[in-house]
């Protein structure tokens, strides 16, 4: 079994922030990896990086071996200080990401140092995208959401096919997504292009996936050139959503490709998006 380290940088934390505002210190332990790829493995370390930041001052263990994704020096410049080693948690996350046959399963586990209590959350997706859009549910359970972030319900609006028929204005690249009784949908990209969609409602959640066979144009405005080459590699997009704002906005993650940081790579891509409520018709 592989070790993947997932490593935590809040470097737009000033020094000293989290203990003004009484934030909590959340210790991120290795995980463990087996049978995933590396683009997987970055791809989670990303998200979760990104959504623990929101929920406290984040410490890491750094294994002195094995540890991957551990790019670039300046990663360690703070994170690994002494002062980091000898901080007294009030939590302590830590889980795996393993492949099975019939899925991705990615399980975490998160410790309460004052209780004791440790709760557990385990999901079952079939490809990448859909794995790491679970990864933000996961910890949004785990942990209260800060009130700079509460903008919305902590819980968000019941859900079902009554709710959400209709017109809805998609994210940037989609102006209109129209869905039908009996799980089915239709969207209207900027450049034309028309993508078939299925969606079904799972734990108060819409997901919508991708019918359609892929299309350039569905990569509006990217040159042609690398807009087919996504539409030749990338999986089939989907989008899981939750209801807000009295049914007027249906708000979540994407799960797409893009290009890697140097450009040369196809590499799955995560976005958050938002869609409202369009007229009526």
């Amino acid at each position: 079994m592989k070790r993947l380290s997932i490593l935590i940088f809040a470097g737009f934390i000033l020094s000293g922030l989290g203990a003004q505002n009484n934030r909590p210190v959340i210790k991120l332990m290795p995980f463990s990896m087996t049978g995933i790829g590396a683009d997987e493995g970055r791809l989670l370390d990303s998200l979760i990086r990104s959504y623990l930041s929101d929920f406290g001052e984040v410490i890491s263990f750094f294994p002195n071996k094995d540890g991957l994704f551990m790019t670039g020096e300046d990663i360690f410049a703070e994170d690994n200080s002494l002062e980091s080693w000898t901080q007294i948690p009030n939590y302590t996350v830590s889980g795996s990401l393993r492949m099975e046959e019939d899925g991705r399963i990615l399980s975490m586990d998160v410790g309460d140092m004052a209780t004791g209590e440790v709760r557990s959350y385990s999901y079952s997706y079939k490809s990448a995208g859909e794995l790491a859009l679970k990864a933000r549910s996961i910890l949004e359970n785990a942990f209260i959401t800060p009130p700079e972030r509460r903008q919305e319900p902590v819980h968000a609006e019941i859900i079902n096919e009554n709710r959400i028929m209709g017109s809805w204005k998609g994210e940037e690249g989609i102006e209109m997504v129209r869905l039908y009784r009996g799980g089915r949908g239709m969207a209207i990209f900027s450049s034309g292009a028309q993508m078939a969609l299925s969606y079904t409602v799972e734990s108060n959640t819409l997901i919508v996936r991708q019918v359609s066979p892929n299309s350039e144009r569905y990569y509006y405005p990217l040159p042609y050139e690398r807009a087919r080459s996504l539409s030749a590699a990338a999986a089939p997009m989907v989008w899981e959503l939750r209801l807000f704002r009295r049914g007027s906005v249906l708000r979540g993650l994407k799960s797409t490709a893009g290009f890697s940081a140097d450009g040369n790579e196809i590499v799955p891509e995560i976005k958050d998006v938002e869609w409202a409520r369009g007229p009526a018709r």
